[in-house]
């Protein structure tokens, strides 16, 4: 392996490593008010079952190869309009814009 390679594989275990610790988890309790006011519930529905997760990353994953097929293979710019549809309909619309349980919750927390 040459010296731009040992490079690229190192800053890829760095960025992964250094996503491992970005996950988004409540560390810290609500604050405690003084007044009557009560926190808001969740508007957004509860995750769905692990197995759909991983459906959802691989819908993601997919997707993400078809375009670079129709980008650097095909060169279509109407496959990749279709594509960029039917990822909205499906991530957007359907998955109500998140994948991941995390990202949804966070989203939530800072509506509030």
């Amino acid at each position: 392996m040459n010296l731009a390679g040992r490079i690229a594989l190192a800053v890829v275990i760095g960025v992964l490593a250094w996503a491992t610790g970005a996950r988004a988890e409540q560390r810290f309790p609500p604050p405690e008010f003084e007044s009557d006011y009560q926190m808001p519930a969740m508007t957004t529905p509860p995750p769905r079952a692990l197995v759909w997760q991983y459906i959802d990353v691989g819908v993601l994953a997919v997707a993400l190869g078809v375009a670079v097929w129709l980008v650097h293979r095909k060169r279509s710019r109407t496959g990749v309009l279709v594509l960029s549809v039917l990822s909205l309909i499906y991530f957007g619309f359907y998955r109500t814009g998140c994948i991941s349980r995390s990202a949804r919750h966070k989203m939530c927390c800072s509506a509030c």
